[in-house]
Order: C-alpha cells, then sequence, then structure tokens
C-alpha cells in the first residue's frame, strides 16, 4: 500500500469516527434514521406513507421473493409477466408454481387478467438492453379487473436515471435497487 493510499484511509477512518455521537450525547435511534431515509425516499418518488410503505432486505430479489411468497397465489390467481424482465421477476414463476396459480408471459401489456388477483410484472427499463416500457401500463393493467389486477415494477435499470412520478402513476409494487440507486448493498419493494 503506498503512502497516499494509507493517509487517504486514515482521513477516512476519522471522519467515520467523527460522525458517531460521543459517549456522553444520546446516541440516534435506528429506528427514527430508517423511517427518516423511508420519507426522504418516497418523496424522491412524489408520494408518502399515506399511499405507499418500504421494505428493506439485503438485495432486490429478497424483496421480490418475499412478495411472491405474500402475494395470494392459487387456483384462478395469474402471474403475467413481461419476457423482457431480470431474473428476480423471473424467480416468482416457482412460487406461482407451488401455489397453484397460473402464468402467462406476454411481450406487451396483457388484455385480459386472472379470475381473481392477478400480478403483472414488468420493468419500466430493460435491465439488458435499455428499451423502454409505458408507465401508462399501470392504469391500463389495473383497470382490466379494478382492486384485483396488481402491477409490480422492477425499477432497477430505471430509477438511476429516470425520475418515477408516483402521484402520476400508481403501481401496486416497485421494486428497486439501493445498490444501483445510491452505491449501498439493499433492495426495497
Amino acid at each position: 500500500i503506498c503512502q497516499s493510499s494509507v493517509s487517504r484511509i486514515e482521513e477516512y477512518a476519522n471522519d467515520l469516527y467523527s460522525s458517531y455521537p460521543s459517549a456522553s450525547s444520546p446516541a440516534p435511534s435506528i429506528d427514527l434514521e430508517i423511517e427518516s431515509f423511508r420519507k426522504d425516499l418516497l418523496s424522491l418518488f412524489h408520494t408518502d406513507s399515506s399511499k405507499y410503505t418500504i421494505f428493506f432486505a439485503e438485495n432486490t430479489s429478497s424483496v421480490l421473493r418475499s412478495l411472491g411468497h405474500a402475494f395470494p397465489w392459487g387456483k384462478g390467481h395469474k402471474f403475467i409477466y413481461n419476457v423482457d424482465n431480470h431474473n428476480s421477476i423471473l424467480g416468482i414463476r416457482q412460487i406461482v408454481n407451488k401455489n397453484k396459480g397460473e402464468i402467462d408471459a406476454v411481450f406487451d401489456l396483457p388484455e385480459s387478467t386472472g379470475e381473481s388477483h392477478s400480478l403483472f410484472a414488468y420493468a419500466p427499463q430493460s435491465n439488458f438492453n435499455g428499451k423502454k416500457y409505458p408507465l401508462e401500463w399501470i392504469p391500463k393493467f389495473q383497470s382490466l379487473n379494478p382492486g384485483f389486477s396488481h402491477v409490480l415494477i422492477d425499477c432497477a435499470a430505471y430509477l438511476p436515471t429516470c425520475d418515477l412520478d408516483l402521484s402520476t402513476y400508481s403501481p401496486d409494487f416497485v421494486a428497486f435497487s439501493l445498490l444501483k440507486m445510491f452505491g449501498v448493498s439493499g433492495g426495497a419493494i
């Protein structure tokens, strides 16, 4: 290690240690910090906690897996996904299969839903080729079977370069990567 690298590491460590409160002052609650971060994220997306809540996990695949397990799959329930999706979305298929739900892959906006709850998953921007898909698909799909047609958008590629206005478009679920947005590990939905 060259001397300039060592001094930069020491400088960084000193800054890090100085950012923690001293033993004589009360430390802020981690819960308050998390809630503050949630509020800031919701504000970034032009919404608030009256409309959305945020669930954090170690990565985006984990939050999507959690959603897959929480969704009410079963006979008549359908998972519809755009074929231009990331593996994290595609992993939901296994959960749907185990719970006797139906699966349908589409190239465009679906024209129909399942008999009961349906989840349409797509990425507003492809993780693979950068192609953008319309946010207008959100209300169009939700209107097919109001209250039972749910939309999940995977914004991992979209959010680092585009503004997501949840006051204009209201998907039921938004998955995103904290790593791609802020350079820190984690995923959220």
